[in-house]
């Protein structure tokens, strides 16, 4: 088990939407995006992310990808109490199964773990973790594809929702090797963080949108290597 923590990346854009609400004019703030961390795993282990600080009320989105015959069996975080992360979108294919989850913290807390247990073998396995905060962190849509071997992954648009403000929140997932391309997100997608357990192992690339206007989410990437593929995108307001 090799983890991965405590490195922040935070993403705050000085910008604010001015909408009008009772005759009163108001502003909403753009959310804002803090890179947790990344983690992965070769062999029969769980996959383990420490050192975290996490603050009230955040939203906490994870990507995560195992190869093998293995199923996750829980993911959570040893808060005060503990969170158990739900499972929002997820995608299997014969060769990766592929899941984005979220958990919205109760407190703020420090050297916090993000533990997730599977169930069975994984080859290999990789995590990445964000925090978002500025938003109430409810899922609004998702959408998964399992795709054929493709350089250009794509969900396609979820359904639209009209909760402002908004985030994104995709990854794409496939088997590969270090000497890949990563490719390019596209649909106005951020990249976020990457992870990639070595030859012949799982990679998870990361990606994000922060909104104060409504969009449809969309995970799209061009010009990666061409690999069997689950492409997965949640929307959070």
């Amino acid at each position: 088990m090799i983890s991965a923590g405590g490195g922040s990346e935070k993403n705050s854009l000085a910008l604010t939407r001015r909408v009008r609400a009772g005759g009163r004019a108001s502003l909403i703030p753009m959310p804002t995006r803090t890179a947790l961390g990344i983690s992965y795993v070769l062999d029969d282990f769980d996959i383990i992310l420490s050192g975290l600080s996490v603050n009230a009320g955040a939203l906490l989105c994870i990507g995560l990808s195992m190869t093998g015959d293995s199923d996750l069996y829980e993911a959570s975080i040893n808060t005060t109490p503990p969170i158990v992360f739900t499972v929002d979108s997820q995608a299997f294919s014969t060769y990766n199964y592929s899941l984005i989850l979220s958990g919205i913290m109760p407190a703020t807390q420090t050297g916090r773990t993000i533990s997730v247990a599977l169930v069975d073998r994984a080859t290999s396995g990789v995590m990445t973790v964000s925090m978002f905060e500025g938003i109430g962190g409810a899922l609004q849509t998702q959408k998964s594809l399992v795709l054929p071997s493709t350089a250009n992954p794509d969900t396609g648009l979820a359904t639209l929702q009209p909760s402002i403000p908004q985030i994104h929140y995709g990854i794409i997932a496939n088997n590969g090797n270090y000497t890949d391309t990563k490719g390019t997100w596209q649909a106005s997608m951020i990249e976020g963080q990457y992870v990639e357990t070595g030859y012949a192992g799982s990679i998870i690339k990361e990606g994000y949108r922060l909104l104060i206007t409504a969009a449809q989410a969309r995970a799209y990437i061009v010009g990666q290597t061409s690999r069997p593929t689950n492409a997965l995108v949640a929307c959070y307001a």
